[in-house]
């Protein structure tokens, strides 16, 4: 479609907002502005009336008697008209133009409208990150597939030992749960059109009475609108192509919105360079004023938390490993869980403990002490967010 004659997609009903059913909105065809102009003339030809009459424009009378309009359209003018026409009685007509902004707003109005789901898939793949992340969310089908995912984390049922990924298709928009049997496996397309969004794994410490329980509890008690946020982030961060598993941002004291792959550990290390405790008032203030900044670049701003630090176990003869967790919990407890889950029995005097590590992709970060790998296992942390090193 030449510059001259753009496309535009349309939103409209077919009833007045004055009607007994109200207006009923829906996804209209896709117009070009020739299209729209033409269906407006004809619309007034049939009540015996022009666009010029609706844009106030007057007819002067020639001297052959033929009626001529006393000025020409201005840039956008007669398509403005048209738009009003069609949209007149009380009836909803809007029009978006065939660009970026354009269909983004397009999107955004459909979604407020409850018209999300109507909207074509081609579309929507066309819309930037932001808007097409909260169409994903929004879709009433990745709803359910959300909520069964976050049901899964609240109760616990997903720390069982296995991996619980969550993918979106980028070819629908849909999402879906996967399940493997440890984070080192998962999905893929040589097309790269399937991504993993989230992913858990890992065993629970969340005593019993404080797990969500379907059907008694509210999940929205639980964090789950919170969590929505992060995963609307998520999909922004990966449909922008961003490398990596980002997760999420924070601004720095330089004013430069940073990511990384494990957010809340690094915001805690900003704050505890400015002398902050991360769980102070202060602290909590600062970080209320980030989270906009954060958000209006598609990100999201995760809670600032204190460096935690693990205990791990690894059979010495062979670098396997048998438990990582936090120092504060029964690495004991974990070894004997582990027993239980693979049927076997350890020998104590062939493990080797090491306490006080710290979780880390980056080797530089300090002492390497273990080293997550298909031979030796995953070192998740109590989120279930894998590392590559322990390092001391």
């Amino acid at each position: 479609m030449s510059a001259k004659n753009p496309l535009y997609y349309t939103i409209q009903s077919s009833q007045s907002r004055n009607s007994v059913h109200g207006l009923r909105p829906r996804i209209g065809a896709t117009f070009s502005a020739a299209d729209l102009i033409s269906i407006a003339d004809e619309e007034c030809g049939r009540q015996g009336t022009t666009l010029e009459d609706l844009a106030g424009i007057a007819w002067i009378e020639q001297a052959d008697g033929n009626f001529l309009p006393s000025r020409e359209w201005a840039e956008g003018e007669r398509l403005a008209a048209a738009v009003e026409k069609l949209g007149d009685d009380g009836k909803l007509f809007e029009i978006y133009p065939d660009t970026q902004t354009g269909r983004d707003e397009y999107c955004k109005r459909a979604l407020e409208l409850g018209l999300d789901d109507d909207l074509d898939p081609d579309i929507i793949a066309d819309t930037s990150a932001t808007v097409r992340a909260a169409l994903v969310i929004a879709a009433k089908a990745n709803q359910e597939a959300l909520q069964e995912f976050f049901e899964g984390l609240a109760s616990c049922d997903y720390y069982d030992g296995l991996s619980y990924q969550l993918y979106l298709d980028l070819d629908d928009n849909s999402l879906s749960i996967h399940q493997e049997v440890s984070s080192n496996s998962w999905l893929q397309r040589d097309d790269g059109s399937l991504i993993q969004v989230y992913q858990v794994s890992g065993y629970c410490d969340i005593p019993e009475d404080e797990r969500y329980t379907e059907g008694c509890d509210d999940i929205n008690d639980y964090g789950y609108a919170d969590w929505l946020s992060e995963i609307e982030a998520q999909i922004a961060a990966l449909v922008d192509g961003v490398e990596g598993a980002v997760i999420g941002a924070y601004v720095g004291r330089d004013g430069d919105v940073c990511l990384d792959d494990h957010i809340q550990w690094r915001v805690g290390l900003d704050l505890a360079d400015m002398g902050l405790d991360p769980d102070s008032d202060e602290a909590q203030s600062l970080l209320d004023q980030w989270r906009p900044i954060a958000r209006a670049h598609g990100l999201a701003l995760f809670q600032a938390e204190t460096v935690s630090t693990y205990t791990i176990a690894y059979v010495t003869e062979t670098g396997m490993l048998v438990a990582c967790l936090r120092d504060d919990l029964d690495i004991e407890a974990r070894i004997a869980e582990f027993e239980r889950q693979a049927d076997v029995q350890i020998d104590r005097q062939g493990l080797t403990i090491e306490a006080g590590l710290r979780l880390t992709d980056d080797d530089d970060m300090g002492d390497v002490v273990f080293i997550a790998g298909h031979h030796t296992g995953a070192l998740e942390d109590e989120k279930g967010r894998s590392y590559r090193y322990a390092v001391r």
